[in-house]
This record gives structure tokens, sequence and C-alpha cells, in this order.
């Protein structure tokens, strides 16, 4: 590739697909503190990355609360395992 062309052109984003549509670019990952409603962590990944795969280094183990909220996808035998063995309750569906 000519560098004038790769200079105009993202080669970190890539595609994927969700629900039927598809979207370039990234994905931002996040902790938030909920009593506070103050980021912790944060992860910075490129589209095609599955959330799950993030899910653990976005646990924050000095947070003081252990509950750990997340949607319907994060919830796995083996995680919840770790989960328990680090203190953390399971993972909850996200409210609202």
């Amino acid at each position: 590739m000519k560098p004038y062309k790769r200079a105009q052109k993202d080669v970190d984003a890539r595609w994927t697909k969700k629900h039927g549509k598809n979207y370039f670019g990234y994905k931002l990952h996040a902790s938030v503190d909920k009593r506070y409603k103050l980021l912790r962590k944060v992860a910075v990944t490129h589209a095609a990355v599955a959330d799950t795969t993030i899910f653990e280094s976005l646990l924050d183990h000095s947070n003081t609360s252990g509950d750990v909220y997340a949607d319907r996808g994060y919830p796995a035998a083996e995680r919840e395992a770790k989960l328990k063995t680090s203190r953390l309750a399971r993972p909850y569906p996200a409210q609202g």
C-alpha cells in the first residue's frame, strides 16, 4: 500500500455485525461505579472483539461493592466460579 493511501485509512479498526447491521470502528468497554457513576476501568478495542473477552480485565477488585452487573451474554460456569473465588458476586442482567 502506498504511504499516502495508508495515511487516510484506519488500519486498526475492524468490521463487525450486530443484529444484522454492519459496524466499522471501535468499542469502548467500561467498568462503572454504580453508586457514584464514575468510570473505574476502560478498554478500547476494535469492533470485532467480543465483549466477553474483555470482561475479566475490567473487574476492579478494589471496588468495595462485590456486585457485578452485566448483560445476558456474560454468565458462564467458569466465569461465575472465578467471580466466586475472588469475592465478587455472580453477573446479573443489566437493569433497565
